[in-house]
């Protein structure tokens, strides 16, 4: 879900409306909609009463996928107060927010050469940059250099697969992929720099 503008990165950009929203609310594609789960709903009561009360401005927006939440501010608010606020009302939805995310990874929806890829994905392929450094500091050397040699010589057939969606949105395992490839671009740097 995204809202107030769609989210160009995510590919979530058709329209929705929900019970009068104050805010323009965006989805991937309509059986994606959010708000046919109850919890959803709940949530989104406390949520929407949250960013009223914050006045969302039109430029700044809120973006909600793979069991993370992410605000987009305008730099010149006072951001810790509302952060604050944003984060009580988040530890409140349990269920939404401190459940851990099962990644469902069909093989069916990756080419044949890419398989060998697949064990790798529920560890290393992390799209959050902090979560990605924090993990890569826990790891040692030999480990990133093995990381390289294993993805690195599929960058080619990874940036055709990539290349195949064209303007639609990526397949989760396609994006899980992405990060992958980004990972191994990163250690290879880190390996030359």
């Amino acid at each position: 879900l995204s809202i107030n503008t769609p989210d160009k990165t995510m590919l979530i950009k058709e329209p929705i409306s929900y019970l009068n929203s104050p805010f323009k609310l965006f989805t991937s594609n309509y059986v994606d909609n959010p708000f046919l789960d109850q919890a959803f709903q709940v949530f989104w009561v406390k949520l929407s009463e949250k960013l009223s009360e914050i006045k969302l401005f039109e430029d700044e927006a809120v973006f909600i996928y793979w069991n993370y939440f992410c605000l987009a501010l305008n730099s010149n608010r006072d951001l810790v107060p509302i952060l604050e606020d944003v984060l009580n009302m988040l530890s409140n939805h349990e269920t939404m927010f401190k459940v851990e995310l099962k990644r469902e990874i069909a093989k069916k929806n990756v080419p044949q050469n890419l398989w060998p890829l697949l064990p790798l994905l529920k560890k290393w392929s992390i799209s959050d940059d902090s979560e990605r450094e924090q993990l890569l500091q826990r790891t040692k050397v030999n480990q990133k250099k093995k990381l390289v040699k294993i993805i690195y010589p599929f960058m080619s057939e990874i940036n055709e697969f990539l290349d195949s969606f064209k303007d639609n949105p990526l397949s989760e395992e396609a994006i899980l992929i992405g990060n992958l490839a980004e990972l191994a671009n990163e250690l290879k740097l880190e390996e030359n720099g």
